[in-house]
């Protein structure tokens, strides 16, 4: 036997718990989906959200889902939700982003990752972002996300990604993890700050006016060795514009 952490999903409490959270969250969608009263869309916002100045479209309980992104309820239902709407292949979804990042990574000779920097935009729940670590266990990665709640989620993934490093890497340390509230939009870092950008699960939720921002900005921060400028994030941004 293995000592150390054990993996929550192994957890009858854990699975309980889940168990409960979907059955109720699946009555609520299915309800609303059905019933369509106006009180059945937007969300929640208390006066300390009010003052985040969140995008009028991300005021939305998206797919009916309870409250959007915008409480830790949904937060924490959300992985059972997905895996069970997409039929247990949400993880093997996300894992494919992998591909194109594997294909930098050995052009670039970037091994485990040690000296990279990585940003991953929207990160959600964090469960994409410990396959990353997973894979680039030495690399020093940012994640953002606009949810509150959603980083308090993603925070929890780390910090048990980081015990199970522990556990099976004794006497290692990997590379740094750090989580902070922003917009895709405008994200608060510097130009070429970051060797790779990802993202899964975003695009498809924005007005195409937002995803040919988030794009653009996403080109300003990835160091590909050229010089960031207007003309490159036009590019990309015209690209998802066109994706409409």
């Amino acid at each position: 036997m293995v000592d150390g952490p054990r993996n929550r999903q192994a957890s009858p409490l854990y699975l309980a718990d889940q168990a409960r959270r979907y059955v109720g969250e699946a009555v609520s969608i299915l309800t609303k989906r059905n019933r369509r009263d106006e009180t059945d869309f937007g969300v929640w916002l208390d006066s300390a959200s009010k003052k985040m100045n969140y995008p009028d479209y991300y005021l939305n309980n998206f797919h009916f889902q309870s409250d959007g992104w915008l409480s830790t309820d949904s937060a924490k239902v959300y992985e059972t939700s997905t895996e069970t709407l997409f039929l247990g292949r949400q993880d093997s979804m996300q894992r494919l982003s992998l591909y194109p990042l594997a294909s930098w990574a050995r052009a670039n000779g970037v091994g485990e990752g040690a000296g990279k920097k990585l940003l991953e935009v929207a990160c959600g729940t964090g469960r994409h972002n410990a396959f990353l670590r997973d894979n680039y266990p030495a690399m020093d990665v940012v994640a953002t996300d606009l949810s509150q709640f959603y980083l308090e989620e993603a925070r929890g993934h780390a910090d048990r990604w980081e015990q199970f490093f522990k556990r099976d890497r004794p006497g290692q340390r990997p590379g740094a993890v750090a989580f902070a509230q922003a917009n895709a939009e405008s994200l608060p870092y510097e130009d070429e700050a970051f060797d790779a950008v990802v993202n899964v699960y975003l695009f498809h939720e924005l007005p195409s006016e937002a995803r040919a921002a988030a794009a653009a900005d996403a080109s300003r921060l990835r160091d590909d060795g050229e010089a960031a400028d207007a003309e490159r994030a036009d590019e990309a941004a015209t690209t998802i514009a066109e994706l409409r």
